[in-house]
């Protein structure tokens, strides 16, 4: 500490071993920096603390004889092997040693031995030392555990026998029990082991590291050089482009759900950071179950290789430009070529078993063998392939869909960057998107990119470039699998089944082209070129009606559909699960081989009535999918965007069908079939059933979320036409934004919207019958309005008064108390408060709510709560329009032409401000007015703001903005500078605009104290407000007001006896009259008005009279100055005669 006596002294001390610890290397600093046991989280200071490769060990300032046989402790409570002792011990990030740091001998004895002990366990860290870590350190393994782990402290005493051998590798190796550090990550069960390199995680998870060299799985795509005419034979994207079995992938843990790795700087390196910026994801590794045997006859498929990791023999193409140093592996030359089956591309998708499908473990960690090899395998594995610049325009030219990483060797996140890419390219290849990377600077400045990283993707040599979050690989792999990034304008989009099924959830309408051979005509001739071609003539008609036209060559996927000669044209809808075949030509051909350019002469040519049966006529086509996609012509209308937005503004009854987008793409996701994998694998382990699993590529994958919006968008169908008829719009949506703009947070969900405010269906959607009659309901009757905590969220900031109506299931009370609240719904809209109802006993508890139902009024976000009878509806309503309630601190109320006539009523001094929407200053000037709000609502002023020119034309307003002061509903327009607020409180509350003639002005305080201030001669009448005595009194009064004016004395009242006995009055209705605030009572008979006002005549024209002490006081004080004056004249002394 700065300035601490035993600090400088421990320093003095200390000073004594400085040199012979420069003799060792070692560093001896000190600071004195505000905060740094916080910081540091140091239990105490003055403190000493040894630093070695960023873990400490502090010695803290107890007596001990000698730093060896110091009690070591640690809070984190690390295992030790046994016989370990604390100086070969190697301590922790917040291990503590006893010591007294005046004994400098004692000090430096326990420096040198920590400097030259050996450690040899795994150190531990807490929360914040690991942050660091996992910022600074290239490559880190973290072992997780806690104490009430049985298996921890044997695996624990494993993993320390590779602790050495990872140093070798260039591997840190720490622990951590802290279990609210891994729940923070995303780790809830023990132990687990996470690998992270450039801050990328991935997650430990191998029951038989030995199997995963045996690991292999069928291309992606059965012919993907068949249809690349001009691949040469060296072309390895083969042995890129692999299936995951259904046992690998990656899931995602971390702070805050997104991986962000601070960018170096030049700050000063800080041990224990104070705070996480940014968290981090975990990517889970898992070997690659073997894959079945071919069958005799079927050449095997090139190897696959494992998530975020390479076989035993296999070393990247190129070595990464993190790692210079040789890799430990070596590549398998790519298997021979070879004409594939149609049945190939069956077993792409049925990816061998191994165990229990997707039931994921922390693996074999007490195998310390094949821990080691992971880690190693997770440090050299590069599986992005390197190419050059020729090499790259051949891809360019000859694949359908390729990414291109463009990276420097001298970018320091490049390393970071390509190991998040590496995550994703298995999955990628599975959607038939090959991903390569090069260093080629010219390259990356040709397509955009003069400071790589990068990323440019490529559709058949046109490219887009990627401008997302380059850190976050998931969206990444979205971006590459949008159906919209994916798509050419001006030719059909060749797709394989993983990406059919993604196009499939998330498209309404899918034509899809099938052929066995797309590039390749030596098998089916020229005429399979010439139907792809007048295909390509509607491609883009299809497009602009909505459906999504595609090409797949998979014959066994055809044969799944119910086709069974190819080619043919399928159409998927969205609301059916059966897809319609069209009826026109299938071309039938003979399995025979032909030479390139051969044509067959004699194609049979089948019609059909009605339409005609040869593919070759696109435009019969076209009218068939036409057709085909709305056959009645009337279907629910799709919007989205603005053109939505614009819809709900204007319409006065509309009904939107939202349902996610993005949950289609989710129930097809590598995570979310894990997940279900895993669910379903629990519970086959708890039933004891282990029979086959789904097959993860059927194109009837049935998802239940994605099938419950086709089943209940087909219902409400039915009942579009009666929507119609009764007035009410019927669209639906996949515009997520629009639906978080209106809290729709659940889907499928029917909102009603009734000029612009929201209101959800609460029952089934599927019945459309009851959607119906709740529509019709919501359409000819007023009811309070249903809403979600989202939806709440957003109206409580954007309703400035808003009653929530907060209720349980099966309340019989509750619905009682909603029949009578929906009889005053209409006269809170006048007033200009929205009611609503809400179902969420969670939220409810935020506002300290105990019991149903209750009833909570927002003003401007600030809740009040109801403390009366909820089934007194009328009760209920008095309290919501109580001005007191309405009130709101240092903001200017906004009100209505009701609420308006309302307080011109019952306030007599009201400041409104006239304004409307197309004033450009108004804004300037309300936060001008909003800043004397509270000092006119001290002065008895209310101040309120209205839009609407109506009630601006009832009150003869016709310029706006205007600010109009209404005392007793008698106007007065203020017609200088509004935005001078301080002139507009003086205008407000000057005695000229404040009195009304032939009226006693009512006063509070504030006014009360201006007018003593300012008024020579002022009358106040004090009165009770509920006494009719006083009222009576206060009637005759004011018939002498006028005559009070002319003898120039302010006639006021004020109803408060309390400030009236400041003043020396105790009895009630009394007049005093203030003479320079010197105040007079009047003693008299008050209900005779005539007495009053000649006493106040009286007084007005009396001189200040002397009492008998004020003569005293005058007496004695000539009387002091004459003795005073005399004595000087007595004692003088006298001039001496000569």
């Amino acid at each position: 500490k700065e300035g601490d006596k035993k600090s400088q002294k421990i320093i003095s001390e200390l000073e004594n071993i400085d040199d012979e610890c420069e003799e060792k290397d070692i560093s001896f600093v000190k600071t004195s920096d505000e905060g740094i046991q916080k910081e540091y989280d140091l239990p105490n200071l003055p403190a000493l603390a040894f630093y070695r490769h960023k873990f400490r060990q502090i010695y803290t300032a107890a007596s001990t004889a000698h730093p060896t046989s110091a009690v070591t402790r640690s809070t984190n409570a690390s295992w030790r092997r046994p016989n370990s002792n604390c100086a070969c011990t190697k301590t922790v990030t917040q291990a503590t040693v006893e010591g007294d740091l005046m004994h400098e001998e004692a000090i430096l004895e326990w420096v040198l031995d920590l400097h030259d002990s050996t450690p040899d366990i795994i150190e531990s860290v807490d929360r914040k030392t690991l942050q660091v870590l996992i910022n600074d350190v290239e490559h880190l393994a973290v072992f997780f555990y806690d104490d009430k782990c049985e298996t921890c402290p044997a695996i624990l005493e494993e993993l320390e026998t590779i602790d050495d051998d990872t140093d070798k590798q260039g591997i840190q190796f720490v622990k951590a029990k802290d279990s609210k550090l891994a729940a923070e990550i995303g780790i809830f069960s023990f132990p687990a082991l996470v690998y992270y390199e450039t801050g990328v995680p991935i997650m430990y998870n191998d029951d038989d590291e030995d199997d995963d060299d045996d690991d292999d799985d069928d291309d992606d795509d059965d012919n993907d050089d068949d249809d690349d005419d001009d691949d040469d034979d060296d072309d390895d994207d083969d042995t890129q482009v692999k299936a995951i079995a259904p046992g690998d992938g990656c899931f995602y843990i971390g702070l805050g759900g997104k991986a962000k790795i601070p960018h170096p700087s030049y700050e000063p390196y800080q041990c224990c950071p104070t705070k996480a910026k940014r968290g981090t994801k975990v990517a889970k590794a898992t070997p690659t179950p073997p894959a079945k045997k071919p069958p005799p006859g079927k050449p095997a498929s090139p190897p696959a290789k494992p998530a975020a990791t390479v076989s035993k023999d296999k070393t990247p193409a190129k070595p990464s430009p993190k790692d210079n140093k040789p890799s430990v592996a070596t590549k398998e030359p790519n298997p021979p070529k070879g004409k594939k089956s149609a049945d190939t591309y069956e077993k792409d998708e049925k990816p061998s078993k191994k165990g229990k499908k997707g039931v994921f473990d922390s693996g074999n960690l007490l195998d310390e063998g094949n821990v080691l090899e992971w880690m190693i395998k997770q440090k050299n594995d590069v599986s992005i392939e390197e190419i050059e610049r020729d090499q790259l325009f051949k891809y360019i030219e000859t694949k359908e869909f390729l990414a291109v990483i463009f990276y420097s060797d001298d970018s320091p996140d490049s390393p970071r960057i390509l190991r998040h890419i590496e995550l994703i390219d298995d999955e990628a290849a599975e959607y038939g998107i090959k991903i390569v990377k090069t260093s080629d600077r010219l390259m990356a400045k040709k397509f955009g990119f003069r400071n790589p990283p990068g990323i440019t993707y490529f559709r058949k040599g046109k490219y887009i470039n990627y401008d997302g979050d380059i850190d976050d690989d998931e969206e990444i792999l979205d971006w590459l699998t949008n159906p919209e990034n994916m798509e050419l304008t001006d030719h059909i989009e060749k797709v394989n089944r993983k990406m059919f099924q993604k196009i499939r959830q998330t498209s309404d309408y899918v034509a899809v082209f099938f052929c066995k051979y797309l590039l390749l005509c030596q098998n089916c001739g020229e005429i399979l070129c010439r139907v792809l071609a007048e295909l390509e003539h509607i491609d883009d008609e299809a497009d602009g009606a909505g459906i999504n036209f595609v090409k797949i060559s998979d014959k066994q996927m055809a044969k799944e559909l119910g086709v069974f000669a190819l080619p043919a044209v399928l159409f998927f809808k969205m609301s059916s699960k059966e897809p319609v075949i069209y009826a026109g030509l299938v071309l039938i051909a003979q399995t025979r081989e032909l030479s390139t350019g051969t044509l067959w002469a004699n194609v049979p040519q089948l019609n059909h009535p009605g339409l005609s049966c040869d593919l070759y006529n696109e435009e019969n086509l076209l009218n068939w999918l036409l057709t085909q996609k709305d056959p009645s012509g009337e279907v629910i209308e799709a919007l989205e965007g603005e053109e939505l937005l614009s819809l709900i503004r204007e319409s006065d009854s509309l009904a939107i069908y939202f349902w996610n987008k993005t949950l289609c793409d989710q129930c097809n996701s590598k995570q979310y079939r894990k997940l279900r994998q895993k669910k379903e694998g629990d519970r086959h382990q708890s039933e004891g059933d282990e029979g086959t699993q789904p097959h993860e590529g059927s194109v009837e994958d049935n998802v239940e979320e994605c099938e419950q919006c086709k089943e209940i968008l087909e219902e409400l169908e039915n009942i579009d036409d009666d929507c119609d008829r009764h007035g009410i719009t019927f669209v639906k949506t996949q515009d997520t934004k629009v639906a978080e703009i209106y809290g729709v947070s659940e889907f499928p969900s029917l909102v009603y919207f009734e000029d612009q405010v929201p209101n959800v269906f609460e029952g089934e959607l599927s019945e459309e019958e009851e959607v119906l009659q709740w529509l019709i309901t919501q359409k000819t009757e007023d009811r309070i309005e249903l809403i979600t905590r989202v939806m709440l969220e957003s109206m409580v900031e954007g309703t400035q008064y808003l009653a929530v109506y907060f209720y349980k299931e099966n309340c019989n009370i509750c619905e009682e108390i909603l029949e009578s609240l929906e009889n005053i719904d209409d006269e809170c809209d006048v007033y200009g408060i929205h009611m609503v109802k809400i179902m969420d006993p969670q939220l409810a508890k935020r506002y300290s709510i105990k019991t149903f139902p209750a009833m909570v009024y927002f003003r401007n976000g600030n809740p009040l709560l109801f403390e009366g009878d909820l089934q007194n509806e009328e009760s209920v309503l008095e309290w919501l329009i109580d001005d007191d309630n309405r009130e709101l601190a240092d903001e200017i109320e906004e009100v209505n032409q009701r609420m308006l006539d309302r307080l011109l009523n019952e306030s007599p001094f009201l400041a409104v401000f006239f304004y409307d929407d197309d004033c450009p200053d108004c804004k300037d000037i309300l936060d001008s007015l909003e800043k004397i709000d509270g000092d006119a609502d001290q002065f008895g002023i209310d101040m309120v703001k209205i839009n609407d020119p109506e009630a601006a034309a009832r009150n003869n307003i016709i310029n706006s903005p205007s600010f109009v002061y209404f005392r007793k509903r008698v106007p007065l327009l203020y017609d200088s500078d509004l935005l001078d607020h301080e002139k507009v409180l003086a205008w407000l509350t000057s005695q000229e605009i404040f009195e009304i003639k032939n009226e006693i002005e009512e006063v509070n305080k504030k006014m009360l104290d201006k007018l003593l201030d300012e008024n020579e001669f002022l009358a106040v009448y004090f009165y009770e407000f509920d006494s009719e005595e006083c009222l009576k009194v206060l009637e005759e009064l004011e018939t002498i007001d006028g005559e009070t004016d002319n003898l120039d004395i302010t006639f006021v009242r004020m109803a408060d006896p309390r400030y009236a006995k400041k003043w020396g009055v105790t009895k009630l209705p009394a007049v005093v009259y203030f003479r320079k605030r010197f105040p007079s009572i009047f003693r008299g008979d008050i209900k005779n008005v005539g007495e009053v006002l000649e006493w106040l005549r009286k007084n007005r024209f009396r001189q200040p009279e002397l009492n008998i002490f004020m003569y005293a006081v005058l007496a004695l004080t000539i009387t002091f100055v004459l003795y005073t004056a005399w004595l000087v004249s007595c004692f003088r002394p006298h001039a001496k005669q000569a």
